[in-house]
């Protein structure tokens, strides 16, 4: 089973994507920034914990997870049964974990941890990532 090792994440000397923010439909507060917000859903609740935020957002009974933190928090993820990839988040490397109820890609910048969760199928969640930015 593949483990993902976290120190080497991202490679520092990866040129960054451009991310575009200008799609209709996205969300914002005061730490989080999303570019894209898939149709009908809307926030749920918002928790702050220093510098950690988590929002969840739902539509009927689908609902996903954004967060971001800092890059010493520590998690950990369900890998059970899982398929387990690479994908490109805006140049940055992130381990895409699917299984059969719900998807999640994790990733990291040179000052952020970002994590998003859901039911919602693959695309959608890596969609939500490429189009999301801490304030």
């Amino acid at each position: 089973m593949y483990v993902p090792n976290w120190l080497p994440l991202y490679d520092a000397d990866a040129p960054n994507s451009k991310i575009d923010f200008s799609e209709p439909g996205g969300y914002r507060d005061e730490r989080i920034n999303m570019g894209y917000l898939p149709e009908g859903f809307e926030v749920e609740k918002t928790n702050f914990a220093g510098n950690t935020v988590i929002a969840k957002f739902r539509k009927s009974e689908l609902y996903f997870f954004v967060s971001i933190g800092d890059l010493q928090r520590k998690g950990s993820v369900d890998t059970e049964d899982a398929v387990i990839t690479t994908v490109d988040i805006n140049g940055c490397e992130a381990v895409l974990v699917e299984k059969e109820d719900y998807c999640q890609v994790l990733w990291r910048d040179d000052e952020n941890s970002f994590y998003v969760w859901g039911t919602l199928p693959k695309h959608e969640i890596v969609k939500i990532a490429q189009n999301l930015k801490k304030n």
